[in-house]
C-alpha cells in the first residue's frame, strides 16, 4: 500500500560494533531507550526516542502513546497502518531536524 518492500528486511539485535558506528540509534518505545543506554553507556549521547519527534502529539496525550510507538503485530490492518503513519511523520519532523542543523 505504501510501496515498500521488506521482503529482504530482517530484524537482528544491536552490538558494540554497530553501536559505535552509528550516528543515532533510534528507539521506538522507551523501554527501547532505556535498555539501549543500559546497554552501550557511552554511546548515549546518540540514542534517540522517535515518538518524540511527532509533532501532532501534544502535552495532554495518554504518556504511554505519547512516549512510545507500540509494534502493531498482530493488530488489524488499521493499526498497522496508523503506526506507518506515525513513524513517517516522527521520521519527517526528525530529518527536517536534522537538515535544519547541517545548515547552520
Amino acid at each position: 500500500k505504501f510501496g515498500i518492500n521488506l521482503k529482504s528486511h530482517s530484524s537482528r539485535l544491536i552490538d558494540n560494533i554497530m553501536a559505535e558506528s552509528y550516528h543515532m540509534i533510534i528507539g521506538m518505545e522507551t523501554l527501547h531507550v532505556k535498555r539501549l543506554r543500559e546497554i552501550f553507556p557511552d554511546q548515549q549521547h546518540k540514542i534517540y526516542l522517535l515518538p518524540l519527534f511527532d509533532k501532532n502529539i501534544n502535552k495532554h496525550s495518554w504518556s504511554y502513546y505519547r512516549c512510545n510507538i507500540a509494534d502493531p503485530y498482530g493488530k488489524s490492518v488499521d493499526v498497522y497502518y496508523e503506526c506507518f503513519l506515525r513513524i513517517e511523520r516522527c521520521t519527517e519532523n526528525l530529518l527536517s531536524i536534522i537538515q535544519n542543523t547541517r545548515g547552520k
